[in-house]
Protein backbone atom coordinates (compact mmCIF):
# COMPACT_ATOMS: atom_id res chain seq x y z
CA UNK A 1 0.00 0.00 0.00
CA UNK A 2 1.37 3.45 -0.34
CA UNK A 3 2.82 5.49 2.03
CA UNK A 4 0.01 7.67 4.03
CA UNK A 5 0.59 11.30 4.28
CA UNK A 6 -0.34 13.49 7.66
CA UNK A 7 -3.03 16.23 8.16
CA UNK A 8 -2.17 19.57 10.19
CA UNK A 9 -2.85 17.44 13.87
CA UNK A 10 -0.69 14.94 12.43
CA UNK A 11 -2.83 11.86 11.83
CA UNK A 12 -2.16 10.11 8.87
CA UNK A 13 -4.60 9.43 6.23
CA UNK A 14 -4.99 7.72 3.02
CA UNK A 15 -3.69 8.92 -0.30
CA UNK A 16 -6.29 9.43 -2.28
CA UNK A 17 -5.07 9.83 -5.28
CA UNK A 18 -2.22 7.25 -7.01
CA UNK A 19 1.30 8.14 -7.92
CA UNK A 20 1.42 7.46 -11.39
CA UNK A 21 5.14 5.33 -11.53
CA UNK A 22 4.95 5.00 -15.71
CA UNK A 23 2.73 6.25 -18.86
CA UNK A 24 1.88 2.26 -18.38
CA UNK A 25 -2.09 1.34 -18.94
CA UNK A 26 -4.21 -0.84 -17.53
CA UNK A 27 -5.88 -3.33 -19.37
CA UNK A 28 -9.06 -1.64 -21.04
CA UNK A 29 -11.40 -5.38 -20.52
CA UNK A 30 -10.86 -4.77 -16.79
CA UNK A 31 -13.53 -2.11 -16.65
CA UNK A 32 -14.14 -0.51 -13.35
CA UNK A 33 -11.20 -2.15 -11.59
CA UNK A 34 -9.07 -0.12 -13.74
CA UNK A 35 -7.43 2.55 -12.63
CA UNK A 36 -8.46 6.01 -13.56
CA UNK A 37 -5.58 8.09 -15.52
CA UNK A 38 -5.67 11.47 -16.01
CA UNK A 39 -3.11 13.89 -17.83
CA UNK A 40 -3.43 17.71 -17.03
CA UNK A 41 -1.78 19.90 -19.04
CA UNK A 42 -1.30 23.44 -17.52
CA UNK A 43 0.62 25.81 -20.08
CA UNK A 44 -0.85 29.20 -18.59
CA UNK A 45 0.75 31.70 -15.88
CA UNK A 46 -3.08 33.18 -14.50
CA UNK A 47 -3.05 32.36 -11.34
CA UNK A 48 -6.63 31.66 -11.21
CA UNK A 49 -6.15 28.64 -13.89
CA UNK A 50 -3.55 27.40 -11.94
CA UNK A 51 -6.02 27.33 -9.31
CA UNK A 52 -8.79 25.71 -11.00
CA UNK A 53 -6.51 23.14 -12.45
CA UNK A 54 -5.90 22.29 -8.90
CA UNK A 55 -9.32 22.43 -7.20
CA UNK A 56 -10.26 20.34 -10.84
CA UNK A 57 -7.29 17.83 -9.55
CA UNK A 58 -8.29 17.69 -5.83
CA UNK A 59 -11.93 17.45 -7.08
CA UNK A 60 -11.69 14.16 -9.25
CA UNK A 61 -9.31 12.49 -6.46
CA UNK A 62 -12.13 13.08 -4.78
CA UNK A 63 -14.74 11.50 -6.50
CA UNK A 64 -12.73 8.60 -7.36
CA UNK A 65 -11.70 8.04 -3.61
CA UNK A 66 -15.22 7.86 -2.61
CA UNK A 67 -16.00 5.69 -5.47
CA UNK A 68 -13.41 3.03 -4.13
CA UNK A 69 -11.98 3.71 -7.61
CA UNK A 70 -7.85 4.48 -7.94
CA UNK A 71 -7.13 7.15 -10.28
CA UNK A 72 -3.84 8.62 -11.14
CA UNK A 73 -2.80 12.14 -12.06
CA UNK A 74 -0.05 14.42 -13.19
CA UNK A 75 -0.30 17.27 -14.10
CA UNK A 76 2.25 18.40 -16.38
CA UNK A 77 3.64 22.10 -17.25
CA UNK A 78 5.27 24.12 -19.20
CA UNK A 79 5.54 27.12 -21.31
CA UNK A 80 3.84 30.01 -18.36
CA UNK A 81 2.02 27.43 -16.72
CA UNK A 82 5.69 26.35 -15.42
CA UNK A 83 5.49 29.09 -12.71
CA UNK A 84 2.59 27.07 -10.64
CA UNK A 85 6.34 24.76 -10.24
CA UNK A 86 8.43 27.51 -9.32
CA UNK A 87 9.60 28.56 -5.73
CA UNK A 88 10.07 31.92 -6.38
CA UNK A 89 6.40 32.69 -8.37
CA UNK A 90 4.16 29.82 -7.57
CA UNK A 91 0.41 31.30 -6.01
CA UNK A 92 -0.12 27.92 -4.41
CA UNK A 93 2.83 25.86 -3.06
CA UNK A 94 0.96 24.45 -0.29
CA UNK A 95 -1.81 23.43 -2.35
CA UNK A 96 0.51 21.53 -4.72
CA UNK A 97 2.90 20.05 -1.60
CA UNK A 98 -0.84 18.66 -0.42
CA UNK A 99 -1.76 17.16 -3.63
CA UNK A 100 1.69 15.75 -3.66
CA UNK A 101 1.60 14.33 -0.47
CA UNK A 102 -2.07 12.56 -1.85
CA UNK A 103 -0.02 11.23 -4.82
CA UNK A 104 -0.52 13.58 -7.86
CA UNK A 105 2.60 13.59 -9.53
CA UNK A 106 3.71 17.44 -10.96
CA UNK A 107 6.07 17.57 -13.94
CA UNK A 108 8.13 20.38 -14.98
CA UNK A 109 9.28 20.61 -18.53
CA UNK A 110 12.65 21.15 -19.37
CA UNK A 111 12.86 22.89 -22.67
CA UNK A 112 10.85 25.91 -20.57
CA UNK A 113 13.50 25.67 -17.91
CA UNK A 114 16.38 26.12 -20.30
CA UNK A 115 14.62 28.98 -21.77
CA UNK A 116 14.17 30.20 -18.10
CA UNK A 117 17.15 29.60 -17.42
CA UNK A 118 18.37 31.27 -20.61
CA UNK A 119 16.55 34.47 -20.01
CA UNK A 120 16.98 35.06 -16.49
CA UNK A 121 20.64 34.20 -16.06
CA UNK A 122 20.00 31.21 -13.86
CA UNK A 123 17.98 27.96 -13.36
CA UNK A 124 14.40 28.47 -11.37
CA UNK A 125 14.59 26.74 -8.39
CA UNK A 126 11.59 24.33 -8.27
CA UNK A 127 9.13 23.34 -5.43
CA UNK A 128 9.93 19.93 -3.75
CA UNK A 129 7.09 18.08 -5.65
CA UNK A 130 7.83 18.84 -9.58
CA UNK A 131 9.80 16.02 -11.33
CA UNK A 132 11.73 17.40 -14.58
CA UNK A 133 10.52 15.38 -17.79
CA UNK A 134 12.57 16.45 -20.94
CA UNK A 135 9.74 17.99 -22.78
CA UNK A 136 6.11 18.67 -21.32
CA UNK A 137 4.40 18.27 -24.53
CA UNK A 138 6.03 14.73 -25.33
CA UNK A 139 5.52 14.22 -22.03
CA UNK A 140 1.68 14.47 -22.67
CA UNK A 141 1.44 12.72 -26.37
CA UNK A 142 3.32 9.32 -24.16
CA UNK A 143 0.73 9.55 -21.70
CA UNK A 144 -2.19 10.13 -24.33
CA UNK A 145 -0.87 7.24 -26.40
CA UNK A 146 -0.77 4.98 -22.92
CA UNK A 147 -4.39 5.73 -22.60
CA UNK A 148 -4.71 8.35 -19.73
CA UNK A 149 -7.46 10.88 -20.40
CA UNK A 150 -6.65 14.78 -21.12
CA UNK A 151 -7.89 17.82 -19.10
CA UNK A 152 -7.14 21.38 -20.47
CA UNK A 153 -8.84 23.29 -17.48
Amino acid sequence: MSPRSTTASGRARPRRCSRPSSPQGADPEDGMDETVQVAVHLDEGDAARMRMALNNIANLCAHYAQAGQAVAVELVANGPGLALLRADLSPLPEKVAELAADGVRFSACANTLRGITRDEGAAPALLPAAQIVPSGVVRLIELQRAGWAYLRP
